[in-house]
């Protein structure tokens, strides 16, 4: 979903590019929901709004709450969430103990985004994703662009979404 200028009426602000990124990670997440099955933790949950994907048992997970079992899960969904860790890549290690073999994690990230809050502390590039998700022995099965913003020639990628799998 890659958008110019001249696609919007309106001028590009906060709240316009904030919903172009929205939708994309709806999308995404909607695109990979063949595996949200089973039991599925949704790492940094928040408002749980892809709850209703889960077919399966869905695991609301926030800071403080206990980590699962290895090799109890069978999918994580992870969405805007790696950016506000202190280690992504020992989450990304979590994630591949807690998965079964075979299991999956959906993930999405931002790559060019203001800073959200005090405690906001990486971007992502696509080649760095890739790098942390073999790090951690996971394989990368589908990786893309969520969306983007056209400016005069200059594309300005809002973030990616990744399906990976132990």
């Amino acid at each position: 979903m890659i958008l110019s200028s001249a696609d919007c009426a309106q001028e590009w602000n906060q709240t316009t590019i904030r919903a172009l990124d929205r939708a994309s990670i709806r999308r995404f997440v909607d695109s990979c929901q063949d595996k949200l099955t089973g039991r599925v933790l949704d790492f940094g949950s928040g408002m749980q709004p892809y709850r209703s994907l889960v077919g399966g048992e869905y695991l609301p997970h926030e800071p403080g709450d206990a980590y699962p079992a290895a090799n109890s899960l069978d999918a994580v969904l992870c969405t805007q969430v790696l950016q506000y860790v202190a280690a992504p890549q020992d989450v990304l290690w979590a994630f591949r103990e807690w998965l079964k073999p075979g299991g999956h994690v959906i993930l999405t990230y931002p790559t060019n985004w203001d800073e959200v809050e005090a405690d906001d502390l990486w971007r992502f590039t696509k080649a760095g994703m890739e790098f942390l998700l073999r790090q951690a022995r996971l394989e990368v099965l589908h990786h893309e662009q969520r969306a983007a913003i056209n400016l005069g020639g200059f594309r300005f990628p809002l973030g990616y979404g990744v399906l990976a799998r132990r």
